[in-house]
């Protein structure tokens, strides 16, 4: 514990750009805090007076895969000239696929989203067929027995039946049991003006240019002689895979507000859910697949603890706050509050295109006892509120004005 003396009045300075108790009138105290918040974007500004500040070592991955964990180490640094308190809290913001898959027969439209054919096995990079696959022409063009029936293309459609590709497949070659089969695959070329509309106006999704699958059963009727082989469709069967549309959803853990989303018609707004408490799982609020992996120091040690602990933090389910049980000393970097964002290797394609934001709040403030209890303060005067200002005294947290 700190004692300092000031007769005249009780104010004091975290730097020399912060006043951080205000005498106001009586025994009546204004508590200024020092806040930050910062944005990390996947596909995972705020003020600042200059004595503290969140600490963050995160780098935007281009495209977020299954079980890759992303770097995502989150502190609070101290660069002023005294002790301070701080407290961190986050905000979610999440946009993907919405509904089951569905089969259509004919090709999405918006605001439905397309399933993405994976062209991989079928396409090189620059568009030509490769594995064995080729155009449909060429195919015509090799073999002289084989021709197509007109409704192939009527029931795909012209766009989507210029996409078709032929594999041939020979079993048994040079022997008396050779037989030839074929294989089919197609897309649909996604028009150029077609666009998703997410739920976030800003984030609007455009597919233009990119394939969505596609299936339908193709098969060859071979005449008895096998001279000719007629390639038919069963009309019925072409299907087009897209899901329904796409949601958003979005969480403040704490009393900060989180850039307004909207409903897909860009005007309606979106509300934020309660945050739940996290006290046991300490994960994501929003999707059990998108893990926050906790903080660990150099030893494995975990750097977060489920009630208040000298040197660690805590959440606080009555506010939605982790706060630090300890003072944040000038010139050093508390213990990571975070060390990753994983997005679980389970995630499927409702996943596909998915956007995540996940906001970092800091409040720093005096380390005043007075301070951390007022209502103009942090307000610590709930069950667990109370039990963090207690572990603050036992570790000798607080400064003593006299």
């Amino acid at each position: 514990m700190k004692t300092r003396k000031n007769h005249k009045s009780v104010v004091l300075a975290l730097a020399a750009v912060m006043a951080v108790v205000i005498a106001v009138t009586g025994s009546t105290f204004a508590w200024f805090t020092a806040t930050e918040g910062k944005k990390n974007h996947f596909e995972t500004a705020g003020i600042t007076d200059g004595t503290s500040s969140i600490y963050e070592v995160f780098k935007e991955p281009k495209e977020w895969l299954p079980g890759q964990e992303v770097i995502k180490n989150v502190g609070v640094s101290n660069t002023g000239e005294n002790d301070l308190l701080a407290r961190v809290s986050f905000e979610e913001v999440l946009d993907k696929l919405s509904g089951s898959m569905e089969r259509l027969p004919t090709p999405a439209a918006s605001p439905q989203v397309p399933v993405l054919f994976n062209e991989s096995a079928y396409l090189d990079s620059t568009g030509a067929p490769i594995n064995g696959w080729m155009t449909l022409a060429d195919a015509l063009a090799a073999d002289a027995g084989l021709s197509v029936d007109s409704a192939v293309e009527t029931a795909l459609g012209a766009a989507a039946y210029a996409t078709l590709l032929v594999k041939k497949n020979v079993t048994n070659p040079g022997t008396t049991s050779e037989s030839t089969g074929y294989s089919f695959v197609f897309w649909y070329p996604i028009p150029g003006d077609y666009t998703v509309p997410a739920n976030d106006p800003a984030k609007a999704a455009s597919y233009a240019g990119k394939k969505q699958a596609a299936a339908a059963d193709l098969y060859i009727d071979e005449s008895v002689d096998h001279s000719t082989r007629v390639l038919k469709v069963d009309a019925a069967s072409v299907k087009f895979s897209a899901f329904s549309g796409r949601a958003t959803t979005k969480t403040a853990w704490a009393d900060f507000v989180v850039p307004q989303v909207f409903d897909t018609d860009g005007v309606t707004p979106i509300a934020a859910a309660a945050p739940a408490d996290i006290t046991a799982t300490l994960l994501s609020q929003l999707d059990a697949l998108i893990h926050l992996n906790y903080g660990v120091d150099d030893t494995g040690a975990a750097t977060v603890s489920a009630t208040p602990e000298a040197g660690k933090w805590v959440y606080n389910p009555e506010d939605g706050f982790f706060y630090f049980i300890g003072n944040i000393e000038p010139g050093t970097i508390s213990p990571l509050l975070l060390n990753s964002v994983t997005l679980d290797e389970t995630s499927d394609q409702m996943y596909t295109d998915m956007m995540y934001d996940l906001y970092v709040n800091m409040e720093a403030i005096q380390p005043l006892e007075a301070a951390v209890r007022s209502a103009t303060g942090w307000n610590l005067t709930g069950t667990f509120g109370q039990s963090i200002v207690q572990a603050l005294i036992d570790c000798g947290s607080f400064d003593v004005v006299e």
